[in-house]
């Protein structure tokens, strides 16, 4: 069932994050799965950039196309709601034999990538691992993070890829990144409120933790810290920097 963002007052960061935080909410006290708020998350931000563009147009057309994927090797952080409808897509839509292949990719990945900084990820130059032929095979269950990547000139992004010790400017849509960002914060709050543990976790570490005991799922439905070890530690210490600087 498609619901209706309870988005109230002018387009906003504050009011993209009210509304994804009570829309989120509401769904978590109905008993919706994990996945299924994801899902809706995911489809309300798209009519949010939708009325953003229309109320406030990009400066340059947005240039992203299927098989342009050098965002895809970046840093991805998502709730674990996102995390576990990922997840179960994954293991629902994938054969046997693709499952064991993104299973020892996710490990892999892992391996090389658990505790990085954003710019050190940047730096590694490492696929996603559910980049196949350069395309997402589980796009239209991405997280918000990644749905709000967005620029103007796929040479920008090509250069940033190949020189990412260089600040290399992207021309972008800032209202797509922001309102990725507010609906995801809105998203964690949510769930936060509903007993579980809302804290940004990084995808990679997230899904081999998935892969290696199922159970996690469960747990977190229960009020447990079951992703711990694959929060975010580098978005948690910016937060605590930021509030010790209030």
């Amino acid at each position: 069932m498609t619901r209706r963002l309870p988005l109230v007052g002018p387009l906003g960061p504050d009011a993209i994050a009210a509304a994804f935080h009570h829309g989120a909410a509401e769904m978590a006290r109905e008993g919706e799965r994990p996945g299924a708020m994801a899902a809706q998350a995911l489809a309300w931000l798209d009519g949010v950039v939708a009325e953003a563009k229309r109320q406030f147009p990009p400066a340059a057309p947005i240039g992203c196309a299927e098989g342009c994927a050098y965002c895809c090797h970046l840093k991805v952080i998502a709730t674990p709601a996102e995390i576990i409808g990922l997840y179960e897509h994954l293991t629902a839509s994938l054969s046997e034999a693709e499952l064991g292949a993104l299973r020892s990719r996710v490990e892999q990945a892992d391996a090389r990538t658990r505790g990085l900084t954003a710019d050190a990820r940047a730096m590694l130059k490492l696929p996603c691992p559910l980049l196949v032929e350069a395309r997402c095979i589980a796009y239209e269950h991405r997280p918000l993070h990644c749905a709000g990547a967005n620029a103007a000139d796929p040479a920008a992004c090509r250069e940033a890829f190949e020189s990412p010790e260089r600040d290399v400017p992207v021309l972008h849509y800032p209202a797509q990144r922001i309102g990725a960002d507010a609906a995801t914060a809105g998203l964690s709050r949510a769930l936060f409120e509903s007993g579980k543990d809302g804290r940004m976790v990084e995808l990679i570490a997230a899904l081999a933790m998935l892969f290696a005991d199922p159970s996690v799922v469960d747990r977190w439905r229960d009020g447990q810290q079951a992703f711990g070890p694959a929060v975010d530690r580098e978005l948690e210490m910016m937060l605590q920097r930021a509030q010790g600087g209030e």
